[in-house]
């Protein structure tokens, strides 16, 4: 049976919600929990929550906020392939959730550095298989090596692989030539519109899309409240609305719609059961705070 293999970041998330704007070197009142997260790690789990046979690749400090995050994706049927160290501290990240449910990220990588490319291991490489990188493996210097390497051994193998580009900001930060080169190559890139913004230079989402198409094979730009959207080489646009939900954290919904996606993808091959599948992953997300399935 084919299997979904996710590589990158697994984090703590620190949920601060606002029930007003945020007021800059002042205060305002919310309620703040802690929940599972990380942006390939949320992938991951909503993968194996839909059904595909998933494999998480990251890393984990030795402490206790490593083997609760590691008991969370083992709860949910992911096979784990954790790199545990006791000289640096699991990721986390803060997630300020303002009153319309967006969310703003600070994150500290920690023990998601310690990545590198003999991680992805030989029986992992075969055929039917599927390898996917969160962009934050590459927007991060520290593990930046280890993505590019672990994308060019996938693609070696014979797999088929997929990018979510992760952070608008980041990808100006790393420069935008240099993503666009990193990740070239791909079956599948999921940016937001922000990233697919920046990515080409297009507002227009559809003229963006097919600029993109030079860098992979798929382009599935994720909407929002207005579902998502895929442009192929070789079929026509593709466009699922989302159903209206009252969204109370964003917080992860780019990374289930990823998972959901990937799950059906691996099973049917069928691009718009996919992105329907995506939809509803993301639509589910958002209902809830924090970026896991509700259990």
């Amino acid at each position: 049976m084919s299997k979904l293999i996710i590589v990158g970041d697994v984090m703590v998330d620190i949920t601060a919600v606002i029930s007003v704007e945020l007021n800059y070197a002042s205060d305002a009142p919310g309620k703040i929990s802690q929940q599972p997260g990380g942006a390939a790690a949320n992938s991951a789990a909503w993968a194996a929550h839909t059904g595909a046979p998933t494999i998480f690749i990251g890393g984990i400090g030795d402490d206790e906020a490593g083997r609760s995050s590691q008991a969370a994706l083992t709860n949910l049927g992911v096979d784990t392939r954790l790199i545990v160290s006791n000289e640096v501290s699991t990721g986390s990240c803060i997630c300020i959730v303002d009153p319309s449910g967006e969310r703003t990220m600070i994150p500290d990588q920690g023990a998601n550095s310690l990545l590198c490319v003999a991680h992805l291991t030989d029986d992992l490489l075969q055929a039917g298989n599927h390898l996917h990188i969160s962009g934050y493996t590459y927007l991060q210097p520290t593990s930046r090596t280890a993505a590019i390497e672990i994308l060019a051994k996938a693609k070696s193998a014979g797999l088929s692989t997929s990018v979510d580009p992760s952070s608008e900001s980041m990808i100006e930060l790393a420069g935008i030539q240099h993503v666009r080169d990193w990740i070239s190559g791909t079956q599948i890139i999921f940016p937001n519109t922000d990233e697919a913004r920046v990515l080409t230079g297009q507002t227009d989402m559809t003229k963006a899309a097919n600029a993109l198409l030079d860098l992979a094979e798929n382009v599935v730009i994720t909407l929002g409240a207005a579902g998502a959207m895929q442009v192929s080489r070789d079929l026509p646009e593709l466009k699922v609305s989302a159903p209206k939900v009252k969204a109370v954290d964003a917080t992860g919904a780019g990374d289930a719609f990823a998972g959901g996606y990937l799950a059906a993808w691996l099973k049917t091959k069928d691009a718009l059961t996919a992105l329907t599948a995506g939809v509803a992953a993301g639509s589910e997300c958002v209902q809830h705070i924090g970026a896991r399935p509700k259990l």
